[in-house]
């Protein structure tokens, strides 16, 4: 199984959103893939990360989901927290325009998973 990592604090600041991790890392060996995908089994979507040159998972669980609707409304750019730094999370916003149409009545993601989408991204297309 891949090294997976939580985002546990959401901050906007200044026009950005900033997430942080669950864990320490360390801000030389990480790396943004512009890749994401869906955990229906934990209702999450994952933003992939180069992690000492392995794939590693950041999750992005359903309570920041609220947030993530923000960074797509009002096109926020998004960062990584790590060590002081910021890592940019290129092209998330358009991973996530792509997951969530995908997931809209696609029951091959589960139900739960589903009706918790559009639930929470029901007027973003």
């Amino acid at each position: 199984m891949r090294k997976q990592y939580t985002i546990k604090g959401v901050n906007f600041a200044q026009g950005e959103l900033l997430l942080s991790l669950d864990e320490e890392i360390s801000f030389e060996k990480i790396k943004a893939t512009d890749q994401m995908l869906v955990d229906s089994d934990a209702i999450s979507f994952i933003y992939i990360i180069e992690l000492d040159e392995e794939y590693t998972y950041m999750v992005l669980p359903e309570n920041v989901w609220p947030d993530l609707r923000r960074i797509l409304i009002e096109n926020i750019p998004v960062f990584l927290l790590v060590d002081e730094s910021k890592i940019k999370l290129p092209n998330i916003h358009n991973e996530l325009h792509y997951l969530i149409e995908n997931i809209k009545g696609n029951k091959n993601y589960g139900e739960e998973m589903v009706q918790k989408v559009e639930s929470a991204f029901l007027s973003i297309s």
